[in-house]
């Protein structure tokens, strides 16, 4: 039987391999907005719910840089690089830092309360 350790790197690696395919997805979009919009609803799937925050703050961000600077994001794919990489970030903390963390926690207050 694998070790949890062995299993949480085998889901780790399984992760970052779906979110590199939702990369090459964005990338083979190409200049058309639509189709890159489409994988970044890809990764806030793969990201929830921290996915959900990560998305909040790029439109807070495209919010306060239009209505305070009067600046217009233009459509560009490296918005959406930037984006995924957003993505990936609060997906990563969430399921491999928070969780786990929250899961030592939880089990240490079990075994003392014994």
């Amino acid at each position: 039987m694998p070790k949890s350790s062995e299993i949480l790197r085998a889901l780790r690696f399984a992760w970052l391999g779906l979110c590199l395919a939702v990369l090459v997805m964005i990338l083979s979009a190409g200049p058309n907005p639509e189709q890159g919009i489409i994988w970044l609803y890809a990764m806030l799937a793969i990201t929830f719910p921290m996915g959900f925050v990560a998305a909040y703050l790029v439109a807070f961000i495209g919010f306060l840089l239009e209505n305070l600077l009067g600046y217009i994001i233009p459509y560009d794919p490296m918005a959406n690089i930037a984006t995924w990489v957003l993505f990936v970030a609060f997906g990563y903390l969430q399921w491999f830092i928070l969780l786990p963390w929250l899961l030592r926690k939880f089990r240490g207050r079990g075994a003392n309360n014994d």
